[in-house]
């Protein structure tokens, strides 16, 4: 099943006197939600209801801004940086992380058939 990517972008205060913008990306991947084999009237049937469900996200940069709109830090998710500035990551971290929870899987992608060749 191919996997399906979308981005997005959480922002939200760092502080009293600053904001942060989080890029991350989101995958989702296909699940079978249906309800399987059943049996209607004595016709045997297989209900298969395709649908992307959460698989997991990445944050892929953190920005951090003034109150003036003023870029003071620029932060790609890198081992250095996860490790220098790692209150930060563990913040947004957890702010994503209630985020991600309330976002909708993408109504606009559709399951391409696969085929054995």
């Amino acid at each position: 099943m191919t996997e399906v990517m979308t981005e997005h972008a959480f922002t939200d205060s760092f502080d009293s006197e600053s904001y942060f913008i989080a890029s991350v990306s989101v995958a989702w991947k296909w699940e079978d939600c249906g309800i399987g084999q059943y049996e209607f009237w004595g016709t045997v049937g297989n209900d298969v209801n395709m649908q992307l469900e959460f698989d997991g996200y990445y944050i892929e940069e953190i920005e951090i801004y003034d109150s003036d709109d003023v870029l003071i830090k620029s932060l790609e998710n890198n081992d250095n940086n996860r490790q220098s500035f790692a209150d930060i990551f563990d913040f947004v971290t957890k702010y994503v992380d209630d985020e991600v929870d309330n976002l909708d899987a993408p109504d606009d992608y559709y399951m391409e058939d696969e085929y054995d060749v």
